[in-house]
């Protein structure tokens, strides 16, 4: 900006004339703030960070920086006269040591549902304003109370069904079934609002002819939990609530054997009609997969489960004469048509052993089987015992105990309730050669 100055000085008849011109210098600091171009992603119950900076890297200290949503005069977070004037609540911060590294982000603690927001953060120097965005995306599962079905009439003849819920978080999955089975819901709408939380309320409306049917309304997460609820003159509960059951340590086996990978169900649904799948690194690669009544599909021919078993729950894989590339952890999916639930099995191989076989025949009933060892140690929890019923309804019973041991004795117990002599061997393992004695 450009200015001047006038002097008039008088001598004698005449008049001096002096003009002064001069340049004002208007110094004002030149920035932007620089905020992520992609969304923040949190979680319920995290503080986060939403990134803001000045550039180039000025002091902010004597600025104004504001944070807000939707309306400038009502700030999340307002910084002014080197103080903290206003915050929306006590979770919201800022750095004021940083204030002077350009550092103008908005700290927000314990995040809450309703914090999902686009922020705004605005920075006036006294002379420039600058603003940019922040996308705050608050992830998290949100299962809403169980949903209920109410009916109505409408004009037509028709009964309108109502399934609705509150507090899901994200959108649900909602699927309609009639009494047989089959999905309806293309024939329903659905619509959702947000509360003051910023969880929805989620309803499904389905408009019926029937006289007599019985509907399901199922409303499914991906977090384990789901609710299935009927509606329409019959109240049938339609809902299998289960989690699928393994050992929490590896289980351990030896080359050459045959192991079993125990899961179940809880509580021990009949698991004739599920999906039931084994894999280890691939989901569509299944070691196992039983669907339709039937085993599909087996990476080979030594993998297979116990169809008699499914009905009381048991959805243990079986592999018969184990390899070192068995070696792995398993994952067993289990899908009812309306849930899913999956668990894991750590199979541990270890390498050549020595397999003991203690066998008898004609028992009833099962006998007592104890294995020790030649310092009289019962090794009993390291063997596997199995029983066969011959023509005459009688046993053969079969007790296996593989062992590492160069050299050792041990000794096979069968033990009978009833009042007769117990039956005894010895085994004993010198280098490669194997003793047995009765």
């Amino acid at each position: 900006m450009a200015g001047y100055i006038l002097l008039i000085f008088r001598c004698g008849k005449c008049f001096i004339l002096f003009i002064y011109t001069f340049l004002f210098i208007v110094k004002f600091n030149s920035f932007i703030v620089v905020g992520p171009s992609k969304p923040v992603v949190t979680y319920v119950g995290e503080d986060v960070v939403l990134p803001a900076s000045l550039s180039p890297a000025l002091n902010a200290e004597a600025f104004e920086v504001r944070w807000f949503t939707t309306d400038i005069m009502t700030p999340e977070l307002l910084y002014i006269n080197y103080n903290i004037s206003r915050q929306s609540d006590t979770r919201r911060t800022l750095s004021i040591d940083n204030l002077k590294n350009r550092n103008v982000s908005l700290i927000i603690r314990n995040v809450h549902v309703s914090d999902d927001h686009l922020y705004r953060c605005l920075v006036y120097s006294g002379q420039r304003e600058e603003e940019t965005q922040v996308s705050l995306t608050v992830e998290g599962q949100f299962l809403g109370a169980q949903p209920s079905i109410s009916m109505s009439s409408t004009e037509g003849q028709k009964t309108r069904l109502e399934c609705s819920a509150e507090k899901w978080k994200p959108q649900p999955e909602v699927t309609w079934r009639d009494m047989n089975g089959a999905d309806v819901t293309s024939q329903s709408t659905i619509k959702s609002e947000r509360d003051s939380e910023g969880l929805l309320r989620v309803s499904s409306v389905l408009l019926v002819k029937e006289e007599y049917n019985v509907f399901s309304c199922l409303m499914r997460s991906k977090a384990p939990k789901i609710f299935s609820l009927p509606g329409r003159i019959q109240t049938n509960l339609r809902h299998y609530s289960f989690i699928v059951v393994s050992p929490s340590k590896p289980v351990v086996t030896y080359v050459g054997e045959d192991v079993v990978l125990p899961a179940s169900l809880s509580p021990a649904l009949n698991a004739e009609a599920f999906e039931v799948r084994w894999f280890t690194t691939d989901f569509m690669t299944p070691e196992l997969l039983y669907i339709n009544y039937r085993i599909r599909q087996q990476s080979d021919t030594r993998r297979t489960l116990s169809i008699d078993n499914l009905k009381n729950g048991n959805v243990s894989l079986i592999i018969r004469n184990v390899r070192v590339s068995d070696d792995h952890l398993y994952k067993c999916y289990v899908y009812s048509g309306l849930r899913e639930e999956e668990t894991e099995v750590s199979l541990t191989v270890e390498g050549q052993c020595t397999r003991l076989e203690c066998s008898a025949e004609k028992w009833n009933p099962q006998p007592e089987v104890t294995w020790r060892d030649m310092n009289g140690a019962d090794v009993m929890s390291q063997s596997t015992i199995k029983s066969e019923r011959d023509s005459e309804g009688l046993l053969r019973v079969s007790s296996v105990l593989p062992v590492k041991e160069e050299y050792n004795v041990f000794s096979c117990l069968m033990r009978s309730k009833a009042p007769k002599p117990d039956w005894h061997s010895g085994l004993g393992i010198y280098s490669t050669s194997l003793i047995v004695w009765h």
